[in-house]
């Protein structure tokens, strides 16, 4: 009897002190997903100033000097688009991996403290 409290008073303590739940994983991970999301209205705010700079280089072609520059500055922010475009793919990545990870360890605990308790 006595081992039986103890058992349960070490599972109730195991289940509330070292277990990720889905909402504690999930306030976890919405901040890089927001983060994901901030990136990726970046990236479309960039796209949208090369399409803007391509259309500019466009009508200038008979300005030499001026489409240089303007070339130069396409080709900086096609390469900040395509940065930030990776980060946001690496980011949304270990965001997934760790939300899968923190699902695995959720289900492996719920499982050990059903064993646990049918003991």
């Amino acid at each position: 009897m006595k081992n039986g409290i103890i058992m349960t008073l070490m599972a109730l303590s195991i289940l509330f002190s070292g277990c990720a739940t889905k909402e504690y994983v999930a306030k976890q991970v919405e901040p890089v997903k927001e983060r994901v999301t901030d990136l990726q209205k970046r990236v479309d705010a960039l796209e949208g100033k090369v399409s803007e700079l391509e259309s500019r280089v466009n009508s200038l072609e008979g300005l030499s000097e001026d489409v240089q520059a303007m070339r130069k500055e396409l080709e900086r922010l096609k390469d900040m688009v395509h940065e930030t475009r990776e980060t946001a793919l690496r980011a949304d990545a270990k965001a997934d991996e760790a939300l899968r990870k923190a699902e695995s360890a959720i289900r492996r605990a719920e499982e050990a403290l059903k064993r646990h308790l049918r003991k």
